[in-house]
């Protein structure tokens, strides 16, 4: 499953956090087309694969991949959003 982080120049800050904790998760940076071009570039992206749309704000719990899969696992036929 591949993470794709959303993010554009002025939100950088967040990035080595995320590449901390989720080293294989790409990032998505925003071209200067504000943040619905910068979703579509994702789904570009993404192609057909299966993937974790994230935004690059997040702050993740302790195990936030595995939790993850366990819960797509469940439901991996349908889109899923995660919200607190």
């Amino acid at each position: 499953m591949r993470i794709l982080i959303r993010t554009c120049p002025q939100r950088a800050r967040f990035i080595p956090y995320l590449e901390k904790h989720l080293p294989s998760a790409e990032i998505i940076m925003d071209e200067g087309g504000g943040a619905m071009h910068c979703f579509y570039q994702a789904l570009q992206a993404a192609g057909n694969d299966a993937v974790i749309h994230m935004e690059d704000d997040v702050l993740l719990t302790q195990g936030f991949e595995a939790k993850a899969l366990s819960v797509i696992d469940n439901f991996s036929v349908m889109p899923i959003q995660f919200f607190q």
